[in-house]
């Protein structure tokens, strides 16, 4: 039995999210379905992030466990030619089998997208969240720092009453800003459902001046000084996972 990992992008604009649901057209979906066809069996992924409906990928990765004889770079020339045109192959590898696309990875990095601009984009309107407001750059970036390190994320995320522990580690944010768009890079050991979405909602609320850095530091400690606004879909990337090895 060979256990194949791949690499791949994808457009989720016109999918309910990365999870298999049944009668949802999903991206996980589509993917079994598809490799289940070519490796002639039932085939079951395991996804490094299970991306919410609407969020884009580009450097998901995924592993499953096959029986065929087929090696990975066949499988990949396979998938590409029967998948959508918004899922594309990246990378296929075989790996050994101890590795799992969910539980080797040590980091993963989301890209948020923003347009802060008078006008929308015709566009570019299912790949950011367009803002009009000005908003202060200098205060979200003070604000981010609050971020990191080890902190209770349980007031920025929905759904995660499964989880073990609320408790994530932040290891990196960084923010830029050329012309119009601004870009958030941040790095977690893992991530909890709509916890990208929570952080972006309350750093944008702070560049509108809607809230402080004080409330931010207490929501972190676990109170709940306010409902969390979380940021749209639109503009959320799983832009990378880094494994120590894929053994």
């Amino acid at each position: 039995m060979s256990n194949i990992k791949l690499t791949l992008e994808y457009d989720g604009t016109n999918y309910s999210g990365w999870q298999k649901q049944p009668n949802f057209r999903t991206i996980g979906g589509i993917i079994e379905e598809k490799l289940s066809k070519i490796c002639n069996e039932k085939i079951n992924v395991v996804s490094a992030g299970r991306t919410d409906s609407g969020v884009h990928g580009l450097g998901q990765v995924i592993n499953f466990k096959t029986n065929s004889s087929l090696r990975a770079k066949e499988i990949k020339r396979a998938l590409n030619r029967i998948l959508p045109k918004d899922i594309v192959i990246l990378r296929a590898e075989e790996v050994s089998r101890r590795f799992n696309a969910r539980f080797s990875a040590i980091s993963r990095t989301y890209q948020y997208l923003i347009l802060n601009q008078d006008m929308p984009s015709a566009f570019n309107r299912d790949y950011v969240w367009w803002i009009k407001d000005k908003l202060n750059l200098r205060r979200i970036k003070v604000a981010s720092k609050y971020f990191l390190g080890k902190h209770n994320f349980s007031l920025f995320s929905v759904n995660a009453k499964e989880v073990k522990s609320y408790q994530r580690e932040i290891k990196d944010i960084n923010i830029s800003r050329r012309e119009n768009m601004i870009k958030f890079l941040i790095t977690a050991n893992a991530f909890l459902p709509r916890m990208v979405r929570g952080i972006i909602g309350v750093l944008v609320n702070i560049g509108k001046g809607e809230i402080t850095l004080q409330e931010v530091k207490e929501m972190l400690e676990g109170k709940k000084i306010r409902n969390v606004s979380f940021a749209p879909a639109s503009g959320v990337y799983l832009l990378k996972v880094e494994y120590k090895d894929n053994k």
